[in-house]
């Protein structure tokens, strides 16, 4: 087993700005649930939040950071906890960004050494930026020309539990394989790690409460609308939460968490995510 350690790091807290206008379609309070795993030679970041250069110059995540309402707290940044917890930024060699939303990317310049593993998909769509919504979700910051990018095409590959996945990413243990989880943006995956007693799939966006996997009824109006605001495909992410909640239910060696729910978060070290 290469997989030492997994530390749980919040790397940006939000209280969007819709939690207070409409309780039921907006949560009031969201986090960035990223995940610094430790190997035998290197460690790899699952996500990485806001970066050192958001919280410095806000304006940089553009109209998405009023109404998302970010703490700006530079001790939060991944970079900072890297060496809060007794390593240097200069060991993380790999981030593997669920997908490239400002929320999830913001990191990416602070380790620019890294090699980043993303979808075909996702780092086309973050480049071009070419209508309105990817206009708000990606940054250009956040998308460096000069990153070290490794591109993955999702589908047709092997399965895993029913879901394609990539695995053997290069230069990363065996351990850890990407998922594919389509509706939230055009490359969005998940990203599955082998532990001593089972596995934990981080899975990004495709939910972001754990409610939501547990509601056998259909979404409510307000949620409706919301899965058509924030995914390119509502129906396709609809298909993927329903597979979701039934291998969670049929696998009791899985633990799940997703990038934005605190009460996940809370748990995740207890092992009861």
């Amino acid at each position: 087993m290469s997989i030492l350690k997994i530390h749980h790091l919040n790397c940006g807290t939000m209280c969007p700005a819709g939690g207070y206008l409409f309780p039921k379609l907006f949560p009031k309070r969201a986090i960035c649930h990223c995940l610094l795993i430790e190997t035998r030679s290197r460690l790899v970041l699952i996500d990485s939040g806001l970066g050192l250069q958001d919280i410095a110059r806000p304006e940089r995540l553009g109209v998405m950071g009023p109404l998302l309402n970010f703490t700006l707290d530079p001790d939060a940044t991944a970079y900072r906890q890297v060496k809060k917890l007794g390593y240097s930024p200069l060991d993380v060699t790999d981030l593997i960004p669920t997908h490239l939303d400002l929320d999830h990317a913001g990191g990416i310049p602070d380790f620019r050494w890294a090699q980043v593993h993303v979808a075909e998909e996702e780092l086309r769509a973050a480049r071009s930026r070419s209508n309105l919504k990817t206009r708000f979700r990606y940054r250009p910051h956040h998308i460096p020309i000069d990153a070290r990018w490794k591109t993955y095409a999702l589908h047709g590959g092997e399965a895993w539990n029913g879901f394609a996945c990539v695995r053997d990413l290069p230069g990363l243990p065996p351990e850890i394989l990407v998922v594919n989880l389509p509706g939230h943006t055009p490359g969005h995956f998940g990203v599955a790690i082998q532990e001593s007693e089972g596995w934990l799939l981080h899975a990004g966006d495709a939910y972001y409460s754990r409610d939501e996997l547990k509601s056998k009824s259909p979404p409510s109006a307000a949620a409706d609308l919301y899965r058509h605001f924030a995914h390119i495909d509502s129906k396709q992410t609809a298909a993927t939460q329903a597979r979701l909640a039934d291998l969670l239910e049929s696998r009791a060696d899985l633990r799940m968490i997703s990038s934005h729910d605190p009460r996940e978060f809370r748990h995740a070290d207890s092992g009861h995510a």
